[in-house]
């Protein structure tokens, strides 16, 4: 089961971009995919990309995740075109590794290529753009690996790849490469013009937040601005204090009452405007009322939250 998740500012700033009826059929397909991934309606599927996954919120929506030791880490919604132009951007961990990053380890490719030495090793002649690299040792990778591996090395995340003169699908590279002799790997863009898009950039929250905490964000979506805001803050921000009117600024409506009347409104944990500042690792550690100001402080990667539920006030 998939309790909790970790939020990435992509993934936030995609949502509120996305038709306001797609929020509840995420958290409902979220529901669904931390009780049991298998599903039919999600149509849960591996991109064959370090992985990389995506499952299906309707007809037309979908969502890329990445799944990290520590959760599900959500990247990004969107229809199903963008989604998966999205995925072919998205770099491999420990190739290119986000900015920020707190939350998750990464496997990088000394640590592939370290684990997957093989005592038979053979080699394949090498070519990157019509440059030959030389006979190169396969280490026992796959054939995927093998050929991301050489591509990454000089900046190459999108291309197409001809073994021993056939050009192959995807599909077909998740194969040992024993018996082949040639890899020729040739960069292109989607439209195969040669051009290599800039890889996506993302950062990830600092500690993961249970389904009912990213839920109630999700269905509420009036403080999506602000946790953005706060996803979106350098790693060595620890703290950031903001007027109450700053707050209003950012969410694009004004606070209710009981946010000017009472600090419990602001330090409630099993309250739906928690999850602002929760889900994405950030917390409230000082309310002035008379001042009208708000002080959150970044959590710690160990908190936890499993025993939080959701009461439902916005």
């Amino acid at each position: 089961m998939k309790s909790v998740f970790i939020m990435t500012d992509t993934f936030l700033e995609a949502l509120a971009r996305a038709p306001k009826d797609i929020a509840a059929k995420l958290a409902k397909a979220l529901n669904f995919l931390r009780r049991d991934p298998r599903h039919p309606s999600l149509n849960y599927e591996s991109l064959h990309r370090d992985s990389l996954f995506s499952f299906r919120v309707d007809q037309q929506y979908r969502v890329i995740l990445r799944e990290l030791e520590t959760a599900p880490a959500l990247l990004y919604v969107g229809n199903h075109d963008d989604a998966y132009r999205f995925a072919e951007r998205t770099p491999e961990w420990g190739m290119e590794a986000p900015p920020d990053t707190v939350a998750a380890p990464l496997f990088s490719v000394q640590r592939m290529v370290e684990r997957a030495i093989s005592p038979d090793e053979s080699v394949i002649e090498v070519l990157v753009n019509g440059q030959s690299q030389g006979r190169l040792p396969t280490r026992g990778l796959s054939l995927r690996q093998f050929a991301e591996l050489h591509a990454l090395e000089h900046g190459i995340r999108a291309f197409v790849m001809h073994v021993d003169g056939t050009k192959i699908a995807p599909s077909q590279t998740d194969v040992s490469t024993v018996g082949v002799s040639r890899i020729e790997i040739i960069a292109k863009d989607r439209r195969g013009a040669g051009v290599e898009e800039p890889p996506i950039r993302y950062r990830l929250s600092t500690a993961p937040a249970p389904f009912e905490m990213v839920g109630a964000l999700i269905r509420t979506r009036k403080y999506l601005p602000l946790a953005h805001l706060l996803l979106s803050r350098p790693v060595e921000t620890a703290v950031l204090e903001m007027a109450f009117a700053e707050v209003e600024r950012i969410i694009g409506a004004k606070l209710p009452a009981s946010a000017h009347e009472y600090d419990a409104w602001w330090r409630a944990t099993d309250h739906s405007q928690a999850s602002a500042w929760l889900s994405v690792g950030w917390k409230v550690a000082h309310v002035s009322r008379t001042r009208q100001r708000v002080t959150f402080e970044r959590i710690r990667p160990e908190h936890d939250f499993s025993t939080h539920s959701d009461s439902g006030s916005v």
